[in-house]
């Protein structure tokens, strides 16, 4: 009678393999996911940097659009101060920048406006730079033979004036950046233009956008 096998045994002729992985590649997997996780932090930190930047770049500029809005309502010449120094009591750091406008008195039209002002603060890391010499080849911004936004102390100083067409004094520019982040803004008013633009470049050295 033939001897049959328990199916329920392995069989002795049959070779079991070792299941699971072993230390080396184990550990090959975790070495491997370590580095693409840095990377992904990296280029993750690098791009919220630069968001910030931008972020704050765009909000600087839509405060001097509206001052200007508030000025052509009031009629009263508003102004924007940013830079290290001291701003009448306030101390001012690289990063912030005060915002100045002139409140009418609803009472009574005889009486002088009150002043208002708000300290804005930019992301740690965010400068508000006015050293221009860096800047790229004629062609790439409209030129302006000057910065006519400094102010005493190398303070950064835009003036916002009531009249509809002539609306900000003089010409200027101001550059925004980050440490670690190669993308700058600049905002600009040349002689061509009513306003002030926002410009973009993605890393020092190449051509300067409009956004």
């Amino acid at each position: 009678m033939k001897h049959r096998l328990n199916p329920h045994k392995p069989d002795p002729a049959r070779p079991t393999g070792l299941s699971g992985f072993t230390l080396i590649e184990v550990m090959v997997v975790i070495v491997v996911m370590g580095i693409v996780s840095a990377m992904v932090s990296v280029n993750w930190s690098s791009f919220m940097r630069h968001q910030e930047l931008r972020q704050d770049a765009i909000n600087l500029h839509k405060d001097i659009m509206t001052l200007k809005a508030r000025a052509i309502e009031h009629g009263y010449a508003d102004t924007l101060r940013g830079g290290t120094g001291t701003t009448g009591n306030l101390n001012l750091l690289p990063n912030q920048y005060v915002v100045r406008w002139n409140v009418p008195d609803t009472n009574s039209a005889t009486n002088p406006p009150h002043l208002k002002e708000v300290k804005v603060t930019l992301n740690s890391g965010v400068v508000i730079d006015i050293d221009t010499s860096d800047m790229t080849p004629f062609g790439e911004l409209p030129h302006i033979s000057s910065n006519g936004w400094l102010g005493n102390s190398s303070r950064v100083k835009i003036v916002v004036k009531p009249d509809n067409f002539n609306a900000y004094d003089s010409i200027g520019r101001i550059i925004l950046w980050r440490p670690k982040v190669n993308a700058r803004y600049c905002i600009q008013k040349d002689t061509t233009n009513i306003k002030p633009e926002l410009y973009h470049q993605s890393k020092r050295g190449s051509a300067w956008r409009r956004l």
